[in-house]
């Protein structure tokens, strides 16, 4: 929302209005008039929302708005605490104006729908990032690369970068390094979709619910080893 010229020019009438208002009866009724115009003038003018899923505006966080999933954001586990219970993480740098991040926000939410407490998914606003200048291997900033996004980083267990791979990437590339990773089966040829139980974003729903994945056919996560659990 903002405030037009006409708002200004409205105050100035009503201030006016007001100092009449204590001298003359017939103020008040013109005042009244004054207000119903404006009524239905409109003194307020809303901006159409610009913002969208294929374009680089900012209109909220990409993983409740284009993945249905805030469960995603802030992540829940550092690559240290994945280091220590020997789970891969996949990193997931990212900002919130961009078309090619909120694109790829659905890709992370698939990835953890099938994987779940298997894998440490963490994607991280570059924005938050602390202005250091250097940082160890199991500080998330590590990984990033300082200029493009989104880049995705999948660390092994033992803290090594099994893909570190910027722009939009597609399901199969990540979900191809940790099954290496695991020592998982490949991957099957089809592909169920199923959709969120609540998207507040129809445009999401329209434009990448008709790509492969949250669950996947032939493979059932009993085929995943189990979490490991905090000694």
């Amino acid at each position: 929302m903002f405030i037009s010229v006409r708002y200004v020019m409205t105050l100035a009438l009503l201030k006016r209005a007001w100092c009449l208002l204590n001298k003359n009866a017939w103020a008040t009724r013109a005042l009244a008039g004054l207000c119903a115009s404006l009524l239905c003038l409109g003194v307020f003018s809303v901006a159409p929302a610009a913002a969208g899923i294929t374009d680089d505006h900012f209109d909220g966080n990409i993983f409740v708005l284009y993945a249905s999933n805030g469960s995603l954001v802030p992540p829940r586990s550092s690559l240290a605490e994945s280091k220590q219970r020997e789970r891969p993480s996949v990193l997931m740098f990212y900002t919130d104006d961009s078309s090619e991040c909120k694109d790829n926000s659905l890709v992370i939410s698939q990835l953890q729908a099938f994987y779940r407490q298997n894998v440490n998914f963490m994607p991280i606003g570059v924005d938050t990032l602390p202005a250091e200048n250097t940082y160890t291997p199991e500080e998330a900033a590590y990984y990033y690369n300082g200029s493009f996004v989104p880049q995705f980083v999948v660390i092994d267990p033992e803290g090594n970068v099994a893909l570190d791979r910027v722009g939009q990437t597609p399901y199969e590339v990540i979900d191809d390094a940790l099954r290496e990773i695991k020592d998982l089966p490949p991957r099957p040829e089809s592909f169920a979709i199923e959709r969120p139980a609540f998207s507040p974003s129809p445009s999401a729903d329209t434009t990448f619910w008709t790509a492969p994945v949250r669950g996947i056919e032939g493979i059932d996560n009993a085929d995943l080893p189990a979490p490991a659990t905090r000694s």
